[in-house]
């Protein structure tokens, strides 16, 4: 008896603590540089729905997204995952292509907003294994030797950072050193 009323009362206390959560728990306010961010998530900020570009724009103004890409491309639509306001990614679907896919053969650009982009950059490009230049318009452009794929990309007094992944390396690399590639949503 004493066993069963045990269990009765941690499967009563599970199901308090269960219900709590699931009461309090709003995962559209995240913290987010010590403040609480309202972001009210939708299918089309969660990457879910194949937009065109000005069903694009359009979101990101709704939400106010700080948001860039390598501008549009005839043909395609777009998906935009942005659970975290800080961090954006764009992802291009030639036609025909459901935003669903899973497949890492389409380009991304994402936005990251990040204290000391540009040193982070940097400093990234001196570690062993790392590739760094800087371009004329004054860009500090990095990747990985081993992932020429995903080029990252950042500009002095600045606390965004791009991520270009692009499956052509050499496409990759040759849109990230050109700054007029890359261009805010608006």
């Amino acid at each position: 008896m004493k066993g069963s009323a045990l269990v009765r009362n941690g499967m009563i206390l599970a199901f308090v603590i269960a219900v709590g959560v699931f009461i309090g728990f709003d995962s559209t306010h995240m913290p987010w540089h010590g403040r609480m961010v309202n972001l009210e998530l939708t299918q089309e900020s969660q990457g879910n729905i194949a937009l065109t570009e000005s069903q694009l724009r359009k979101v990101v103004a709704q939400k106010h997204l700080t948001a860039y890409w390598t501008g549009p491309v005839a043909g395609d639509s777009y998906s935009i995952d942005s659970i975290d306001p800080s961090q954006i990614f764009i992802r291009y679907l030639p036609a025909g292509v459901s935003a669903q896919s899973a497949s890492p053969t389409y380009r991304v650009v994402s936005t990251y907003q990040v204290p000391n982009a540009f040193a982070n950059i940097q400093a990234a490009a001196k570690k062993k294994g790392g590739f760094g230049v800087l371009t004329s318009d004054g860009a500090a452009v990095y990747y990985e030797i081993a992932k020429p794929t995903n080029v990252y990309v950042a500009y002095k007094n600045s606390n965004i950072e791009f991520e270009l992944y692009d499956p052509d390396p050499n496409l990759a690399f040759g849109t990230a050193i050109f700054a007029k590639n890359f261009q805010q949503v608006k």
